[in-house]
């Protein structure tokens, strides 16, 4: 099943007035399925918090690798993200 299929399928049976979406993804945020959230009413609170963060690292010999891949996708209608200390 392509992840389009998939999100479609879950936005039939999810109630989007709710916080629906967060976690790993794998994903950036400018990708196709975070563009198809947004259009479906919902909001990227990593984006509107900190649009650079990382929420992936890697390691290696000499450099540190980092994406944000990561998103917490949230529907304005039912909660308001405070902004951190």
């Amino acid at each position: 099943m392509t992840v389009w299929r998939k999100c479609g399928a879950f936005s039939t049976r999810a109630n989007l007035k709710r916080p629906s979406l967060m976690g790993d993804f794998n994903d950036s945020p400018g990708s196709l399925v975070a563009e198809w959230l947004e259009a479906q009413g919902l909001r990227n609170a990593l984006m509107e918090a900190d649009a650079n963060a990382p929420t992936w690292r890697w390691k290696t010999s000499g450099i540190t690798l980092s994406r944000q891949m990561d998103h917490i996708f949230y529907s304005p209608s039912s909660i308001a993200p405070r902004p951190g200390d």
